[in-house]
This record gives structure tokens, C-alpha cells and sequence, in this order.
């Protein structure tokens, strides 16, 4: 399981959505238990300091989404969830596509050994796997090359800008039955 801390509130561009769109994801302890019906408070503030509140509620799949922001704005939003206060980090409106960020309550006090960093290319144990592993950034998608071995994944990370990003540590991980979490890294 990745770590759901390592998530919540971290904004997540989407290109595929529509200029100016934040969706905000409500869920407790795990992405499939979405919080239906609660209100999501956000704070759009302007290049020049004057900030407007926006309101938007989940939906049955514990979705809110905030349209027509416009770009270069800051963002930032907070619901409270059975007496926990949440909030997404501060971002600014993209200026292409939109910005999913999901926001998990109920994960309890943080657990320092499993939020500890390990150097990207040092050899880790099987225990080290599990806590090591963390999930980042999300985004693009997947599909099947017919070219490519078998068991061989290739990834193309760019920027926003749509140009590579060179020197940068890409980290798998990989599920394995029994729970056991696999790590891949390459640079």
C-alpha cells in the first residue's frame, strides 16, 4: 500500500481536464472510501494578494470540483472530517489542463519509520522495500508496446512543458501477492 500521507494534499496535474479546474477527492483512510456530501472550503488568491473563498460539496463518489479558476492563482483547500481538519498544499492554477489533489482523513498519528528516506540508489532489504517505497507524483498514462520484451516497462517523464526531465530518479513499485512491495529505481 502506498503511503497514503505521502498523497493527501498534493496537488496532481491533469492535462486531460479543462483549463481552470481543480477536483478535490474526499475519502477516509483509503481512496475507496469516499466522503459523500461534505463541504470543501477553497481560498483562490490573486497575483496581487486579494483572495475570494470558493465552496463546492463531494459528491457520491466524494468528488468536488471548482471550475472557471483562473490561471496563476494560488489554490488551496480544507474540509474537516469527523473532527480532523485537512488541506491541500498551495498551488498555482496550471496554465494547461487542471489539478486533481485528493484529501485522506482517518490516517492517524505519522509514523516517523515509514516516512524515513533512503538514497535513490542504495540497495535495499526486503524490510527496507516496505517502507521505502513512496508514492510521488502520478500522472500520464499507460499503454501496451507490442515492440517491447515481455515483463519491460519503458517511462517518459516530462515536464510541463512537455520536455524531458534528465537526472531524476523514477521509483516503481510493485505489489507482489502477500503484500510484499518490489522497488525499482532508475535514473
Amino acid at each position: 500500500m502506498p503511503n497514503m500521507r505521502a498523497i493527501s494534499g498534493k496537488p496532481l496535474p491533469d492535462r486531460g481536464m479543462a483549463l481552470g479546474t481543480v477536483m478535490v477527492r474526499l475519502a477516509r483512510q483509503t481512496p475507496a472510501n469516499a466522503v459523500a456530501n461534505s463541504e470543501i472550503r477553497a481560498l483562490v488568491e490573486a497575483p496581487g494578494g486579494e483572495t475570494r473563498k470558493r465552496t463546492a460539496k463531494t459528491d457520491a463518489g466524494g468528488r468536488a470540483l471548482f471550475e472557471s479558476l483562473p490561471v496563476g492563482h494560488q489554490f488551496h483547500a480544507e474540509v474537516t472530517v469527523d473532527g480532523e481538519k485537512l488541506a491541500t498544499d498551495t498551488f498555482p492554477v496550471p496554465e494547461g489542463g487542471g489539478v486533481r489533489v485528493m484529501l485522506i482523513a482517518g490516517l492517524g498519528a505519522a509514523d516517523t519509520e515509514s516516512d524515513t528516506e533512503v538514497e535513490a540508489d542504495a540497495p535495499l532489504t526486503d524490510a527496507d522495500q516496505q517502507k521505502a517505497f513512496k508514492m510521488g507524483f502520478v500522472s500520464g498514462a499507460a499503454r501496451r508496446d507490442p515492440d517491447l520484451p515481455f515483463r519491460t516497462i519503458e517511462v517518459s517523464a516530462m515536464d510541463e512543458a512537455r520536455q524531458p526531465l534528465t537526472g531524476k530518479t523514477v521509483e516503481l513499485g510493485y505489489v507482489r501477492t502477500g503484500g510484499k512491495v518490489e522497488v525499482f529505481r532508475q535514473v
